[in-house]
């Protein structure tokens, strides 16, 4: 914020590239794929709390069992070769190739 009153630029200092913080100047309109990444990453978040919240345990336990690769995929830590997700394209294709997404909703 104090950036924009001073220069009337909106910028932003952190983003993540290939699972790493880096520090630099980007500005807001700039397309960063990563950030869907990080934004999928942060809804699964939130549907997972609430599906323990009001689901049995049993449903849980198989739930996580079924995500488990998906979130390792959405871990800012986990490198595009040991199997991160770089875009949200890379993370639709996971969840085709997983079953749980159809070819035919694609269109």
């Amino acid at each position: 914020m104090r950036t924009f009153l001073a220069t009337r630029q909106r910028t932003m200092n952190a983003v993540y590239v290939d699972g790493d913080l880096s520090l630099h100047n980007h500005e807001w309109s700039e397309y960063i794929p990563y950030t869907n990444v990080l934004w999928i990453r942060y809804l699964l978040f939130y549907l997972e709390r609430d599906f323990k919240r009001y689901a049995a345990k049993e449903e849980t336990q198989a739930f996580a069992k079924e995500i488990r690769a998906f979130k390792r995929g959405l871990n800012p830590r986990t490198l595009a070769l040991n199997g991160g997700f770089e875009d949200a394209r890379d993370v639709l294709e996971f969840c085709v190739d997983a079953g749980w997404v159809e070819e035919v909703q694609l269109k």
